[in-house]
């Protein structure tokens, strides 16, 4: 095999993924600080914080095959707030270890990791914490290859056919020296409990007993003594030690990872068509296919990561190698690029960085570059040689997509301004959740963020960029978005301002499961094909599912919203597809600022019922028709009880049964919902609902009283129709927005006939 070959076949690029507290940052330290005996590097990229932090180090271990492996591990946030920014970790690597805790329930976190798994196409590696099968906490694991190799040359078998009797539905006979498949009326026992499990619990139980004579006696068989210990030291001897020494977790789980988990050389065979926008046949697919270190140079860029005050584009090379000084191309679509000489290179350790030169597929592929912070964004990159210009992007990632918390940021001194916005816009560049924006009226600037501790961790970054400058910060602003609660209870007639065109609409309530499938994506874009899930699925007429005209977002435009319909109603009506870009036009327009408070509309389906229209097509000018458009959205919609929509999240919690009063009287002060609740071990575990309006402090709260608590984006609730809360939130609003001190009528906004 040459050198090139072996580099590729012996490269591990592994995410490691875990509930909050599950152990998984304790698996991550553990493979690198273990002391291992030869042939593996090991190497850390990021670190499971609101900003992932880079570091690295190197260990060695004997693989069976005596082959230098070189893993890299990537310690994916394990925060469910931060749910979305695991799928930007997976482009960079080819498996996952994904770590459960017996102890604990599973949550929603693993319900969304292990589906972004499928999505991303990568193989998942289980591992289970606080059970017979090992400890990460106290350092030992073990595989039942482990035990096969003590147990093979005892039982007369080879190894691969011992493994296969150390798990499942088979016996032992020892006194005929033979397996059974049945356990002879629960004389037998399973090869598994006689094997494994028992030499397990009698050495924790002779260590819990401090009886170190007999754990020396049960782990001499096992090639394992206690001589360096005297009988003083003995006594300081723990549970972890003794493990360790026996089964170290560090060596089964290295060697899980090289022989049981992909080479980029094999992963990308089958995730290249996952990975490449382009066709697998032109030349830079099939370098991406092969890992080709000869082909053209393929780099995703994933992410961008704040190291000491300094913003590293991160990304993964795919095909290709590439040099500090390399003129690079930079894009995001077929018409938006960049050139730029690369400013260097790095590799990642600790909080150290270490310049490179070269870097290719097979050697230094997961690579920090350094002076191309300003032409990229929070959503990634593809970059090429400049030279490449047939080449297309990689495929974007998929991220789950959660409302917004407003917040206004400005500096005590205003001679910090420009810092601010220097800092919030590398900040925002690491991240995809969070942006800033200016504020067109008042001149202020608005930091976009996710939740409270969100924004707590914006701002510990903009610490590490400016530590000498202090911030203001206005009340937290929560966008709502306006909706319908039922069917117009008239058919309104509007006129174009010439009052030569005339329209009559309807609004009703979209159903929320087609809200949510718009929202996934998941809907197709071929109107046939959208038509028949629509019946099928939802049970939509199957003539209007084949009229809708726009789902409320004009991307060309950028303006509108998603999840809202318009559906053509009408029978016969004369250059209704002259002016229909018009109309959608309204609707978007009317779908981006609602007529109650100007927040986004969700949830609203329009129907067109009539149409007539002057025959002189310079008599029906898209502004004519656009305006009337938006006014009839807005007359239909205040016909259907309107009210606006609060985000909700989804709170997971774990605490002391008796603390649950405390716990549900705050849940109860703050507007919020007990789902489920669970007693396991000696911890309850259960879920709620809480509006987002109430969640801010609460999480301070509930750690000062040792309640762990966590939060995702769930649903959209809405608020009663003609409620007095209600009134005062559009009264706000609408005053904050500096809109008139009323909502208009529904009799201001229709025509007569």
């Amino acid at each position: 095999m040459s050198q090139s070959a072996n580099l590729r076949k012996c490269t591990r690029n592994v995410s490691i993924c875990g509930e909050y507290a599950s152990g998984k940052s304790t698996l991550a330290q553990l493979l690198i600080n273990h002391d291992l005996t030869n042939n593996v590097k090991t190497q850390i990229l990021f670190e499971s914080t609101f900003q992932s932090q880079l570091y690295s180090t190197s260990k060695k271990l004997n693989s069976s095959d005596h082959q230098e492996y070189s893993i890299n591990l990537l310690d994916c946030p394990g925060r469910l707030e931060l749910v979305s920014q695991v799928s930007t970790s997976f482009r960079l690597t080819d498996s996952c270890i994904m770590l459960f805790d017996s102890t604990s329930k599973l949550g929603k976190y693993t319900e969304l990791i292990t589906r972004q798994i499928s999505q991303e196409n990568i193989p998942l590696l289980i591992i289970l914490e606080n059970v017979v099968f090992g400890s990460v906490k106290q350092g030992w694991a073990f595989t039942l290859k482990d035990f096969a190799k003590f147990y093979s040359k005892q039982l007369g078998m080879n190894q691969e056919e011992l493994v296969e009797k150390l798990w499942g539905d088979y016996y032992y006979d020892t006194e005929n020296g033979q397996w059974m498949n049945q356990s002879n009326e629960n004389v037998l026992e399973r090869g598994f409990c006689q094997f494994i499990l028992k030499p397990i619990r009698n050495v924790l139980l002779a260590c819990g007993d401090s009886h170190f004579h007999q754990v020396e006696e049960l782990l001499n068989p096992f090639g394992v003594t206690l001589s360096e210990y005297d009988d003083h030291s003995k006594k300081e001897l723990t549970n972890s030690i003794i493990m360790q020494k026996w089964l170290p977790a560090s060596d089964s789980i290295h060697d899980l990872i090289c022989n049981s988990l992909p080479s980029p050389e094999m992963a990308q065979q089958y995730r290249a068509q996952n990975l490449y926008s382009g066709l697998l046949s032109d030349k830079f697919g099939s370098a991406i296919k092969n890992c080709d270190p000869n082909g053209p140079l393929m780099i995703h860029i994933s992410s961008n990561n704040i190291v000491n005050g300094k913003i590293y584009a991160v990304g993964r090379i795919f095909s290709g190698s590439l040099k500090s000084d390399t003129l690079i191309r930079i894009f995001y679509s077929k018409d938006v690029f960049e050139e730029k000489v690369l400013g260097g290179m790095v590799n990642f350790n600790g909080l150290l960085v270490e310049p490179i030169e070269e870097a290719s597929c097979e050697f230094n592929s997961i690579v920090g570059l350094v002076g191309i912070e300003k032409y990229l964004t929070n959503k990634g990159a593809t970059i090429t040689e400049s030279t490449e210009l047939e080449a297309k992007s990689f495929t974007s990632v998929n991220s789950l997509n959660f409302p917004k918390i407003n917040i206004y940021v400005e500096p005590k001194k205003q001679v910090n301004l420009p810092k601010i916005i220097k800092g919030m816009e590398l900040i925002a560049k690491c991240d995809s959740s969070i942006s800033l924006s200016l504020d067109e009226e008042t001149g202020e600037k608005i930091l976009t963020i996710l939740t409270e501790s969100h924004l707590n961790s914006v701002l510990d970054q903009f610490q590490q960029l400016y530590p000498n400058i202090e911030l203001e910060l206005s009340e937290p602003i929560l966008k709502y978005q306006e909706t319908v609660t039922t069917e117009s209870a008239n058919i309104t007639f509007v006129k174009t301002p010439n009052k030569h065109n005339r329209l009559w609409l309807t609004a009703k309530t979209l159903q929320e499961e087609i809200s949510n499938y718009i929202e996934s994506g998941k809907l197709p874009e071929d109107s046939t094909e959208r038509a028949r899930v629509l019946n099928e699925r939802f049970g939509w007429d199957p003539l209007d599912a084949r009229k809708i005209w726009s789902f409320g977002r004009d991307t060309t435009r950028n303006i509108g919203a998603n999840a809202n319909a318009f559906v053509d109603q009408t029978k016969g009506v004369q250059y209704l597809n002259e002016i229909r870009d018009s109309i959608c036009l309204g609707f978007h327009i009317a779908a981006q600022e609602g007529p109650l408070c100007n927040e986004l509309m969700r949830g609203v389906r329009f129907n067109l019922k009539d149409v007539t229209l002057h025959c002189d097509a310079l008599r029906r000018s898209t502004g004519q028709i656009s305006s009337v458009a938006k006014r009839g959205c807005y007359a239909s919609m205040l016909d259907a009880q309107p009210t606006l929509m609060e985000p909700t999240l989804l709170m997971e919690f774990k605490c002391g049964q008796s603390q649950l009063g405390t716990l549900f009287s705050i849940l109860n002060e703050r507007r919020g919902i007990v789902l489920e609740q669970e007693n396991f071990k000696s911890s309850t575990f259960g879920k709620a609902y809480l509006p987002v309006s109430e969640s801010f402090g609460v999480v301070d709260h509930l750690n000062k009283l040792n309640i762990s608590s966590q939060f995702i984006f769930d649903h959209w609730k809405p608020i009663t129709a003609n409620s007095t809360r209600l009134l005062e939130i559009v009264n706000r609003i609408r005053l904050r927005k500096g809109l008139p001190e009323q909502v208009p009528t529904y009799t201001e906004l229709v025509d007569k006939l």
